[in-house]
């Protein structure tokens, strides 16, 4: 063994070539103050892990594990040695790493592989964020988002929900003969982009978007040469924002009136009271699509996804154009049948919610029959609820909520708890209740009710949470505003904007008011909310005060891990068998001083919220999640995570706080394969590898090297007999090392041989 002291207290541990190559067939692992690593390889035509034959092909696989318990930046590198040449195609690196080659034995990295595989003589791997444990993913927070404290102004039209990247907070005019896309910064309130994406389509009166924030794309639907259709927004440059590739969207045909969206792993659902129109992530139509039912309607339809199951609510209209029956359904995304506990009724499929409504009297039902979730005081979903809202002689006379468990059984007791809460609080009209989105956060749900003449202000939506069974409480707001608590409206968790003048008043019906449409909660910064309106104003509102213009500093960050994954998995065989279990979601390179607690989501590969992981607030910045199974869905994690009250003055990004997703198993691989090139006579070669570990904020690099070898024979040797070979080169060489060990012994005591 080798061991060389380097400058600034660097070691570097190794074994001579000469003496691995004659003793070292199976590899060992090496191992310094930092870090482990192995080196082996196979010869996949003979099985050997010693003997190969000109023309084999021989898979090397690195192992790496992270001893530190600290943040690291890992550099592994491995040159190609003769008789062999690198394949093109084969170096599999894990997910966070980054892969490069070089064609000049090491002296300058290439991101791109060369197309000629022959011509690389080393190959990398390196991570400069590596998490705290041998098994994890990092990401690095990016720089904290200060919230504008000011509304900010639409220009040309008024957009119906605002949707966001990490900085920007942006809208989409709704009934618009053009599909436009403005964002602001969040910060500044300074416009990034005004830009018209497409003069032939045309956006419906609902224009709110369902988000992928992994891939910055944002769903919208619209109509173009009057077929319905679902459009795709690409938003990684939001300066330059543009329909997405190869094609920007997907016609479904005619729907009914005013559909909703919701977005299920790699599908976009449009649902219109009566059929599942689908289409893809890749934008193409989902096979059987449309998934029908019997309902017909024409009001407002309405879908929510909730612990991975869309629940879909519908109004059956008569002839008479007010009479209605109201309807809620449950959709299996993965099967595309009713949910299990849902079959059965009339229709089949369909709770009936009009069957909780007054016997007496004849009965005209405005059918504001949205979809919110139903959660436990921790957040988990445990069903739904669904709003209607019904009249007397076109007056209005009452509504009712009804709420379902996740079976399908009837949950009247939360269905009080809400109509006890919509007792107290505005938002009517002469038709009934009108609500246009309901949106939810944690245990939370807030309901958006545009203006009419019998709320005095026209402006107002509520929060109800469930963790209590009634309204929220936060503080009082100023400038008008209310907050979830204020004396001007006692109940709480109700906010009532202020009047506008008309002077500002460009879109609403009634002079002064708002004319609010929908809320919308930042998926990078979950402690804010923000308003769209009529008015043409966006605003931005603390979740937990209520308070307009005060959210929280944050940084968020998303990470990712799926060990097992066949692409970007950190095994080269995708084997489930390295994998014991899940472990935590933790917060590094910050102190806790420095942020009040992180808010942490954990989504599955269908990115659903794991039931029992969202919206979990932490102090210590530490998530224990080894209780979801590693199986399904669950095989793949993505782990949301929000530092609040982050002091803008922390250096950043240079102090590198991050976040890591973590699992209990074996070290993470890196593999390449190489082709054995001809020899004349018998070979033995020796590959090896030399990674150079650096742990966060500490100058105490280390060095490591390890080796494998082969010995490469001219003739095809099938896998007995390379073993057999194999194992008659160790006998051989290992009694050639006993005598050599014996001589030196003997030496020493005097004893000639």
């Amino acid at each position: 063994m080798l061991k060389k002291t380097l400058p600034f207290g660097r070691t570097m541990i190794g074994a001579t070539a000469g003496l691995l190559m004659v003793l070292s067939i199976s590899t060992p692992a090496f191992a310094d103050a930092n870090a482990t690593i192995t080196k082996s390889g196979v010869d996949v035509t003979n099985g050997s892990t010693s003997v190969a034959s000109v023309g084999d092909t021989i898979k090397w696989t690195v192992t790496y594990e992270n001893t530190t318990g600290k943040v690291v930046s890992a550099d592994i590198q491995d040159g190609i040695v003769a008789p062999n040449s690198y394949l093109h195609g084969t170096l599999q690196v894990p997910a966070g790493w980054i892969p490069e080659w070089s064609t000049n034995n090491g002296s300058t990295w290439l991101t791109a592989e060369p197309s000629n595989g022959a011509s690389v003589t080393n190959v990398r791997a390196y991570n400069t964020f590596l998490s705290t444990t041998a098994t994890g993913n990092g990401e690095i927070f990016p720089a904290p988002n200060v919230p504008l404290a000011a509304s900010l102004a639409e220009s040309g039209g008024d957009g119906f929900q605002a949707y966001f990247t990490p900085n920007s907070v942006c809208t989409t005019f709704h009934v618009d003969g053009v599909f436009n896309v403005e964002c602001f910064n969040k910060t500044t309130g300074a416009v990034e982009s005004n830009k018209v994406l497409s003069s032939s389509i045309s956006t419906l009166d609902r224009s709110q978007p369902v988000q992928d924030v992994a891939t910055s794309r944002a769903y919208f639907l619209g109509s173009i040469s009057g077929s319905d259709a679902i459009v795709c927004v690409d938003l990684s440059n939001v300066s330059d924002p543009s329909l997405c590739n190869p094609t920007g969207y997907v016609t479904i045909g005619s729907t009914s009136p005013s559909p909703d969206l919701v977005k299920v792993g790699s599908n976009v659902y449009a649902w219109d009271g009566s059929k599942f129109y689908c289409v893809t992530t890749a934008m193409t139509l989902c096979a059987g699509q449309p998934y029908a039912s019997s309902i017909d309607t024409a009001q407002h339809a309405s879908a929510i996804v909730a612990g991975g199951l869309i629940y879909a609510s519908s109004g059956s209209m008569s002839n008479n154009g007010i009479n209605q029956q109201q309807y809620l359904t449950c959709l299996n995304p993965v099967s595309h049948a009713i949910c299990t506990g849902w079959t059965g009724g009339s229709p089949s499929g369909f709770k009936d919610v009009s069957s909780s409504f007054p016997s007496s009297g004849a009965l005209q039902y405005a059918g504001s029959n949205f979809v919110v979730p139903q959660t436990n005081a921790s957040g988990v979903t445990t069903g739904v609820c669904t709003h209607s809202a019904f009249a007397q002689g076109g007056s209005y006379a009452g509504s009712r909520w009804a709420c379902f468990n996740t079976d399908g059984s009837s949950n009247s007791s939360n269905a009080s708890e809400l109509d006890a809460f919509h007792s107290t609080h505005l938002g009517v009209n002469s038709y009934g209740l009108k609500a246009e989105m309901g949106q939810s956060s944690g245990s939370k749900i807030f309901l958006v009710y545009a203006a009419d003449t019998s709320n005095v202000s026209g402006n107002e939506f509520d929060c109800f949470d469930w963790a209590t069974g009634t309204g929220c409480t936060g503080s009082t707001g100023s400038d008008g505003w209310s907050g979830w608590s204020n004396s001007a409206n006692p109940s709480e968790g109700q906010i009532m904007m202020p009047a506008l003048s008309p002077s500002n008043d460009r879109y609403s019906n009634t002079a002064g008011q708002e004319g609010l449409y929908a809320v919308a909660v930042d998926p990078y910064d979950p402690v804010c909310l923000w308003t769209d309106a009529d008015s043409g104003l966006i605003r931005s509102i603390n979740i937990a005060t209520g308070v307009a213009g005060t959210c929280k500093t944050t940084a968020t960050t998303q990470v990712a891990a799926a060990p097992t994954a066949v692409a970007g998995g950190a095994y080269c065989d995708s084997s489930p068998s390295h994998v014991s279990s899940w472990n935590e979601v933790r917060v590094t390179g910050i102190s806790n001083a420095d942020y009040s607690h992180a808010l942490i989501t954990i989504y599955d590969a269908n990115g659903q919220p794991v039931s029992g992981f969202e919206n979990l607030e932490s102090s210590t910045g530490v998530v224990d999640i080894s209780s979801i199974p590693f199986s399904g869905a669950n095989t793949s994690l993505t782990a949301s995570v929000t530092l609040e009250d982050v002091p803008t003055s922390l250096t950043w990004p240079a102090e590198s706080p991050g976040a890591e997703i973590t699992w209990t198993g074996d070290p993470v691989q890196i593999c390449f394969d190489t082709n054995v090139l001809n020899v004349t006579q018998t070979t033995t070669f020796t590959n090896t590898v030399h990674e150079t570990t650096t742990p966060q904020g500490d100058p105490g690099t280390t060095d490591t090297t390890t080796s494998n070898s082969f010995t490469v024979t001219t003739t095809s040797i099938d896998a007995p007999l390379a073993g057999s070979i194999g194992a008659m080169i160790v006998a051989v060489l290992a009694a050639g090392a006993f005598l050599v060990m014996r001589g030196l012994q003997n030496r020493r005591r005097g004893i000639k041989a």
